[in-house]
């Protein structure tokens, strides 16, 4: 008779048994399951939050800092600049992967002029005036990706003349999307008007990089550069690390209020999981060892007659490893379905963020390859002490 069939048998006999471990091997790794889905979705839920926040890195030269914009220090003169091929540069290192945005700029004070009969009544002047504000170049695709909480009137910008204006200076020049001011001599257009922010950028001017860097006479350079990176699988120390290495003559800075909130919530919620994941495998497993040696105890006639009938110890070995691998697949089956449901039922009340069933294939297989395994792994033993059973002590038993 083949040995998968006497497994098989085996496994009919002791239903209750059987029964018992499949339902130990699919707990134990339907539990790991939900809490690798939860851990998943709860780290890219956290790095979704925070890098909605914005830049959490800085880049900026070393020189002397005449300008503040975003609560960042930047150098006002014409001296101390990085270069666009920096933003080259940044993107080239190796934890390029974890870098979500890349927002150059370029910040200097530009002069606009107001003709007569250009300004509101109240401020209008009798003759052509000019005043000076606050101008920044930005790569508004790069910009507005980064900036998620602007909220603006009109359209965003897409032609190389377009301006986003601040709520303040929009309140005080009296622009609205479509009016036309000329910035250092040169037109431009106001595309949309930010809702107020509370912040600089209410008394800014945006427009686009190329183009503010010919109007302030400072082509190829920047004044800093902003990089959100999402660090749940990278310290972002190194990530700093390498943007030094890459620009040695540049100031790299981490806000670290937004590093280290983001980084001691991820790394609790990782820690929380490994911790409890290892504690159900090794239950798990030492459950299955148990049930195992219990059934060969059990089985000691049998095996003595099987060795008696001229079995040999490979064979006694594979038939109990081929009955709790069949187990283990079987539970397999079930840990996937049973993990994947309960973290879409159950992980959003748990956690507060919604997950929903994600059925993965690669994931199924994944989890029947492992719950196998753990029953191969915790069935070893037992199967290797059957296998030794002494066939004249075992038929003592008949």
């Amino acid at each position: 008779m083949r040995l998968d069939t006497l497994a098989w048998l085996g496994l009919k006999r002791k239903k209750a048994r059987t029964l018992w471990l499949l339902f130990t091997l699919a707990v134990t790794v339907g539990t790991l399951l939900f809490l690798y889905i939860v851990a998943t979705a709860m780290n890219q839920e956290l790095a979704n939050a925070f890098d909605a926040v914005g830049a959490n890195i800085v880049v900026f030269p070393a020189g002397n800092q005449s300008l503040a914009y975003g609560g960042v220090a930047v150098a006002g003169d014409a001296e101390a600049y990085l270069r666009n091929d920096d933003v080259i540069a940044i993107n080239s290192i190796p934890n390029r992967k974890n870098v979500a945005y890349i927002a150059p700029k370029v910040i200097g004070m530009a002069r606009v002029d107001f003709p007569p009969g250009s300004m509101p009544p109240a401020r209008q002047p009798p003759t052509a005036i000019s005043q000076q504000v606050l101008l920044v170049g930005v790569d508004f695709p790069a910009e507005l990706a980064l900036k998620k909480w602007w909220r603006l009137s009109g359209r965003e910008p897409e032609a190389v003349d377009d301006l986003l204006v601040g709520a303040k200076v929009a309140a005080d020049l009296g622009l609205t999307p479509g009016k036309r001011l000329t910035l250092q001599g040169r037109e431009f257009r106001v595309a949309g008007v930010l809702a107020s922010q509370g912040n600089e950028d209410d008394e800014a001017i945006f427009a686009q990089l190329l183009a503010v860097q010919e109007v302030l006479g400072r082509q190829g350079r920047l004044s800093l550069i902003e990089v959100a990176a999402y660090c749940t699988t990278c310290p972002i120390e190194q990530i700093m690390a390498q943007i030094r290495e890459k620009l040695p003559g540049a100031r790299v800075t981490a806000l670290a209020d937004a590093v280290r909130a983001r980084q001691a919530v991820v790394d609790g919620f990782n820690r929380l999981a490994v911790a409890v994941g290892v504690t159900v495998a090794v239950v798990g497993g030492l459950v299955v060892l148990l049930l195992v040696m219990a059934a060969v105890k059990e089985r000691t006639r049998e095996i003595g007659l099987y060795r008696a009938m001229g079995y040999r110890r490979a064979h006694i070995l594979e038939i109990i490893l081929t009955e709790v691998l069949l187990v283990g697949l079987a539970g397999g089956a079930m840990a996937y379905l049973g993990g994947t449901w309960l973290a879409g039922w159950l992980g959003p009340g748990v956690t507060g963020v919604s997950l929903g069933a994600n059925w993965d294939p690669l994931l199924g297989g994944m989890t029947v390859l492992i719950t196998a395994g753990i029953g191969v792994l915790a069935g070893a033993y037992p199967a290797v002490q059957a296998a030794r059973l002494d066939p004249a002590r075992a038929l003592r038993f008949i």
